[in-house]
């Protein structure tokens, strides 16, 4: 397994999978998550490969929300918002086409 909290896989069809990766901790979302998270979502926007970005999450659950044990970290962090013509993004993902 990964100590990788987001994982990113580019398939030949176009897809990007961008996986929540803290199955341990039903993939709760930490200050560290978020950050690897938008860069992930920055790399598959910047792709003119990448078609359509799925979102998951590793394990039994795609997330259990806010880690609590992280919560002041979460708290401080601005919100990812994009608007480069291939998405518009409010800390989760609204995927659009081109």
């Amino acid at each position: 397994m990964s100590n990788e909290v987001v994982l990113y896989d580019k398939k030949d069809s176009g897809v990007a999978l961008i996986s929540l990766n803290r199955p341990d901790r039903l993939n709760a979302i930490t200050g560290e998550l978020t950050a690897r998270l938008k860069e992930k979502i920055d790399d598959a926007c910047k792709d003119d490969d990448v078609k359509v970005i799925v979102l998951t999450g590793s394990g039994r659950g795609f997330s259990a929300g806010a880690d609590m044990d992280s919560l002041s970290d979460i708290v401080t962090m601005k919100p990812m918002v994009y608007r480069n013509g291939k998405a518009l993004t409010v800390t989760f993902l609204l995927c659009q086409s081109r």
